[in-house]
């Protein structure tokens, strides 16, 4: 069925909206058209320039319309075969019915001063997210010596004590309870009190859903994650799947957290303390998240130490 411009439109909006969403930041700069390129890459997809993309999303306003080719590769992006399967997509239709009723509540908002309030009230408040947003990704963590911190954090020169890989714990209770953690809301992932970028994980090797695969022998030098819920057969929950993963890779990339892996089932039933760990953004891709082990050991006493290793940083060109 022919496709009507004001559909072809509704169509390219959604499609810009759930690419926003899927790498987790609004396009608006030329920075934010050279990530999104990157991401792309990323992928393995064919290229897309930053000039093509600036044009779909009306950063260059030449009157042009972008090629379906380029469209599909945006749409493979976001988990669908091409830009026609997209089109004809519950998610499009939903875009659809949403600016539909977005524009019908403008329409009355234009006859209302309490809707003209409402409606300001609501723009200034994305703005005021927006400028929060922006100035939180300036931030960068100051230059540290990585190799110096890890050989103190790995250092036997202790008042409390010095965890080793392949020490043991009877649970998840007795784990979190040698770093002060009581109060327990996500026991398998819990941050150390008083460290915003250290976590203890506590988890399940070769989990059902979580999977944490490695190679046991060496007590996972590498431990690959990814999460695969029950149903996948379903086609909504692959497609759910796929997009959680996605969301992970980006979420983990961003936050540069530090973990001290503590495994399940690698040896007993205990939970074993398997090293230091740290997300790797070159070992991993929208399908799983590899975190790779910095340091065997861990003197508890140097947890802030470990804690300048981690949290979001900007990188100076």
């Amino acid at each position: 069925m022919e496709k009507s411009l004001d559909d072809y439109d509704n169509h390219l909006k959604c499609l810009r909206l759930k690419v926003e969403e899927f790498i987790g930041r609004t396009v608006r700069t030329p920075k934010d058209f050279d990530f999104l390129c990157h991401v792309i890459e990323d992928q393995k997809l064919p290229r897309v320039s930053s000039t093509t993309l600036k044009r779909i999303w009306g950063y260059i306003q030449d009157g042009g319309s972008p090629r379906i080719s380029t469209l599909d590769i945006l749409s493979q992006l976001i988990g669908f075969k091409d830009w026609e399967s997209f089109c004809n997509s519950e998610i499009a239709a939903e875009c659809h019915e949403a600016e539909i009723k977005a524009q019908e509540a403008y329409r009355i908002s234009r006859r209302s001063w309490l809707g003209i309030g409402l409606t300001v009230g609501v723009v200034l408040t994305g703005l005021l997210i927006l400028f929060i947003r922006v100035h939180a990704g300036e931030q960068y963590r100051p230059m540290v010596n990585e190799q110096a911190i890890l050989k103190l954090v790995q250092s036997e020169k202790t008042k409390t004590r010095v965890l080793h890989r392949g020490d043991s714990f009877r649970d998840e209770a007795a784990v979190l309870e040698t770093f002060g953690i009581y109060s327990v809301d996500v026991p398998w992932n819990m941050r150390v009190p008083g460290l915003a970028n250290v976590f203890v994980t506590s988890v399940t090797y070769h989990h059902p859903n979580w999977h944490n695969e490695g190679d046991s022998l060496e007590m996972c030098p590498q431990l690959k994650t990814y999460w695969t819920p029950d149903s996948m057969h379903l086609p909504k929950v692959r497609r759910e799947a796929v997009l959680y993963n996605r969301f992970c890779y980006f979420n983990y990339s961003a936050n540069n957290e530090i973990h001290l892996y503590f495994l399940r089932g690698i040896r007993d039933e205990r939970f074993t303390f398997i090293g230091i760990y740290k997300f790797s953004k070159q070992l991993s891709n929208f399908d799983y998240h590899t975190y790779v082990r910095i340091a065997d050991n861990c003197n508890l006493d140097y947890l802030s130490e470990l804690n300048k290793l981690g949290g979001p940083q900007k990188v100076r060109k």
